[in-house]
């Protein structure tokens, strides 16, 4: 049956005027229909729609709300944000979520937030809200956990990272006495393998379809030495065949010889080709050892997984050969700025310490 369009009781003038000067979007909409209507450049309701692209239900939801509450009521529009009644988290239970969310054991997963908010609070919070609260609001999310050695000491490695300015300032103090003075720089160093037996990392592809790498069992490799200054983000590689002491031999004498004017103090693990009593130190560079299973103390850590990240594993060029991986590889470190290393390494506790440099 046939339902006729409502009077409209506004003059069409003042709707036309309303309508030009009116700036919320919604508002506008709704004083369009108005116009359309009294106007009588519509017949129907699905006229009207079709010509502001609407769907029928929604102009025919607004003439009805215009029938009932008139003009007032149509263009009040009301504030956005959760509907009445929604859970809401007080700042006393904000502060508690945001301490266990900062303890690095967090929690194993967003139904795991809802069940300790029932336990503590007694509260049945959709799992929706506690999505949006922990990811959006507190900036949390699910992470893979690093490996922590059971040997790690926990109070050497915060001692490492609590104490590095006064040793810099030591060895700074001690530099100062010498007849000829050096600057002192703070390099950071490690080692990683590149080779042909590329991983697999996640890919982003359509529902259903799944991502698809070709893999062979190639066991081709090499190794990539770097020392980063995270004070300034100066950077040195090196591509060597192996770790170990005659390698890292090497490369600290390719150190040396890139900053000779400098006493550069370069932080370095544990490994054995680190530790060799085989070592020969140039008398510009000097070692300090990290705490036993601390890499988080380490930022080129961060760097090789930002590098790594860079890799075209899909490349079929790329995978074809050492040395087509090795000429990939060189050119992201060539496209690598000092700004872009400081901020991969300049962790908070390094840039204290080199503040004590002066």
């Amino acid at each position: 049956m046939y339902t006729p369009l409502p009077e409209i009781k506004e003059p069409l003038d003042e709707l036309t005027e309303r309508l030009r000067t009116e700036r919320n979007g919604l508002r506008k909409l709704r004083l369009h229909v108005l116009v359309l209507v009294a106007s009588q450049k519509v017949s129907t309701r699905e006229e009207a729609a079709q010509r502001l692209a609407l769907h029928r239900t929604t102009v025919c939801r607004w003439l009805r709300v215009y029938q009932r509450e008139g003009l007032t009521g149509l263009l009040s529009i009301g504030e956005a944000g959760a509907p009445s009644g929604t859970p809401r988290l007080t700042p006393a239970m904000t502060e508690v979520l945001q301490q266990r969310l900062d303890d690095p054991r967090g929690f194993g997963s967003y139904v795991e937030v809802q069940h300790w908010l029932y336990d503590e609070y007694g509260q049945r919070i959709p799992y929706s809200t506690v999505h949006r609260w922990v990811r959006y609001d507190l900036k949390a999310k699910l992470k893979r956990p690093r490996p922590e050695h059971p040997k790690k000491n926990l109070t050497e490695a915060a001692g490492f990272a609590n104490h590095l300015d006064q040793c810099v300032s030591l060895l700074q103090s001690d530099e100062h006495h010498q007849e000829t003075p050096r600057p002192l720089r703070l390099f950071f160093q490690d080692e990683s393998r590149l080779g042909l037996h590329l991983p697999l990392p996640d890919r982003l592809t359509g529902f259903g379809v799944k991502p698809i790498q070709p893999c062979a069992p190639l066991y081709e490799y090499y190794w990539l030495y770097a020392a980063v200054e995270p004070a300034t983000g100066e950077s040195c590689w090196c591509e060597l065949p192996h770790l170990d002491s005659a390698c890292f031999q090497a490369f600290l004498k390719h150190l040396s010889q890139a900053h000779p004017n400098s006493l550069n103090l370069l932080v370095v693990d544990n490994a054995p080709a680190h530790t060799a009593s085989t070592l020969e130190l140039p008398d510009n560079i000097l070692l300090l050892h990290l705490p036993p299973y601390s890499p988080e103390l380490n930022p080129v850590e961060r760097l090789w997984q930002h590098l790594k990240a860079q890799i075209d594993v899909f490349d079929q060029h790329v995978r074809s050969s050492l040395t087509a991986l090795r000429d990939h590889v060189a050119d992201i470190i060539q496209r690598y700025r000092p700004e872009r290393l400081r901020s991969l390494t300049g962790y908070g506790y390094i840039l204290n310490a080199v503040n004590e440099l002066g």
